[in-house]
């Protein structure tokens, strides 16, 4: 609102306006020196005195107007402009902060290929010192003549095994003292010929020099380089006697240096508790590229429950172990029941976070009845796979297995072979895997597991799942009972029963007529008993609550 005695509010009234003052010609002087509104400032003489009569405005509102207007153009041109220059300078922060990132990824990747460079030199380096000091390296243990083991009563084939395991020997320590390519496999093995893992070489004391350079050239053994992709290393002694002497001479040698393997395995000899001790060393050891460690046939008794704690705390610490494999380690003359199923449970209940592989194959495991594996396996842990074969699991176990399967979806093989199960067992993992009552039943099936029991394997196309893709079994399974009902004309009878809701149907109606393919290669596995996909179509399609399918359609 405006005063009454308001400039304005005269001009408006048409009322004669005051004479200038010098504050208003100073005002005016301005604007016109600077240019802006020159042609709406009219030139008035100079006034003699004050008590003169008024004068007209300098300017009328019109012309007030349109200045304010031009002055509101040119504001807004510099906001504009001001609005542009800021939206310049924020690009650039983001160009500049790109800069910074790159620049920092490219010193990270030539720090990595720097360090790789000199990793690979040092490990040239260090093989080219080596070459050097074994260049005049020759194995020093006498040879054995076979005449010596034909004087302590062996076979003809156990002479030929001594031989092959005694020209093991230097033939690994020259591999560990010169490195030969990126694979380094030590693998000292004795084979008699006999059937599965054949007998083991006993000890004798013409074998400590041939001990002695072997331990010699494992301590002068240097990580391979990890240069390579592909390169793999691995300790093997299987079916070897290992006394206390041997072991002291390869504790030496080793200590707790992590020697880069990655598969330690030990099988078949007889080394005790010493043996154990100097195993679990060797696993602490080596804690950034070991993946697999395997004790096979390697006696494990009451007294040594304190190692299997040690055993459990060194694979939960690992930095690398996925694979854990403790086979015929125990048994009904060396431990009691008790304790043999306490060590499987206590390392699957530690360890199985750390592990993706578990074998307890041969250990005498009888459960009595305890729900443990029901729950252990219920509980959905990260294990990959279960190898229990050759134990005393009966069909108790096998229903409790076939409960927790429901409800499991990370494991994808489990190995029951040689166990005491009985048709009800077997009906009973057979039904977790694919339960045909119906398609509810089918699609709550376990979808993932392979379940492995010798000559009857629930991995084939009717019964059980496939390697691979979890939604493809169920697919699979759908479509067999689907198939099936439409045989005898049942489909629209089940839905109904099975309170099928009509807008999932589309789905399922698409997803079979994706299918044809797989009815072709299993045809032939089941005889025909799959249906085309056209077929199942046309009777849901014809006769299955039509109506409201049609206004789910896409």
């Amino acid at each position: 609102q405006y005063q009454k005695n308001s400039p304005t509010m005269s001009i408006l009234q048409g009322a004669p306006t005051p004479s200038p003052t010098p504050d208003t010609e100073k005002k005016h002087k301005i604007m016109k020196e600077d240019g802006r509104f020159a042609s709406a400032i009219p030139k008035t003489a100079p006034q003699e005195n004050s008590q003169t009569s008024p004068t007209p405005s300098p300017f009328s509102l019109h012309e007030m107007i349109i200045a304010m207007q031009k002055q509101i153009d040119s504001m807004s041109q510099r906001l504009s402009l001001l609005s542009t220059l800021q939206e310049k300078c924020h690009n650039l922060e983001l160009k500049c902060q790109q800069l910074e990132e790159a620049l920092v990824k490219t010193n990270e990747e030539f720090y990595e290929e720097h360090q790789k460079l000199y990793d690979k030199t040092r490990d040239t380096f260090l093989r080219h010192q080596c070459l050097i000091h074994c260049s005049k390296w020759e194995f020093s243990a006498p040879e054995i003549d076979s005449s010596y083991w034909e004087a302590r009563g062996m076979s003809h084939d156990e002479i030929l095994g001594a031989e092959s395991l005694l020209e093991n020997f230097p033939q690994m320590a020259q591999e560990m003292r010169r490195g030969v390519g990126e694979d380094v496999e030590i693998f000292l093995h004795f084979d008699d010929g006999s059937p599965a893992f054949g007998e083991m070489f006993p000890h004798d004391d013409t074998l400590i020099p041939h001990w002695e350079e072997f331990a010699d050239a494992l301590e002068k053994y240097k990580v391979p380089p990890r240069w390579f992709e592909d390169g793999y290393s691995s300790l093997k002694i299987i079916n070897v006697e290992m006394p206390e002497e041997v072991i002291n001479l390869l504790d030496a040698a080793t200590g707790w240096r992590n020697l880069g393997f990655e598969t330690l395995h030990f099988g078949n000899n007889n080394f005790g508790r010493r043996g154990l001790e100097w195993a679990l060393k060797l696993l602490q050891g080596n804690n950034s590229a070991l993946d697999e460690f395997i004790l096979s046939r390697n006696s494990i008794t009451d007294e040594d429950m304190d190692f299997v704690e040690q055993l459990c705390d060194a694979v939960k610490h690992h930095g690398s172990l996925t694979l854990l494999a403790i086979g015929e380690c125990m048994t009904p003359e060396s431990s009691n029941e008790e304790n043999r199923l306490n060590v499987m449970r206590t390392i699957l209940e530690r360890c199985s976070g750390r592990l993706k592989t578990f074998d307890f194959t041969g250990n005498h495991v009888a459960t009595h009845g305890d729900p443990f594996l029901y729950d252990f396996l219920r509980s959905n842990p990260e294990l990959e796979s279960l190898r229990l074969r050759d134990n005393y699991l009966n069909d108790d176990d096998a229903v409790h297995v076939a409960n927790a399967l429901r409800h499991n979806t990370n494991l994808q093989y489990l190995a029951l072979s040689g166990n005491n199960f009985t048709e009800r067992g077997i009906a009973a993992l057979e039904t977790a895997l694919f339960d045909q009552t119906s398609l509810n039943s089918a699609a709550d099936s376990n979808h993932r597991c392979i379940i492995h029991l010798g000559d009857y394997d629930i991995e084939n196309d009717v019964n059980g799942n496939y390697i691979g893709d979890a939604t493809e079994n169920r697919k699979r399974k759908i479509y067999k009972i689907l198939s099936r009902q439409c045989r005898d004309g049942s489909n629209l009878m089940h839905l109904d029963e099975e309170n099928i809701v009509p807008e999932i149907m589309p789905n399922v109606l698409g997803m079979i007529a994706s299918l044809e393919s797989l009815r072709e290669y299993q045809e032939v596995q089941l005889d025909g008993e799959l249906v085309e996909p056209i077929a199942l179509v046309y009777e849901i399609m014809r006769g299955w609550k039509m109506p409201m399918l049609y206004c789910f359609r896409k």
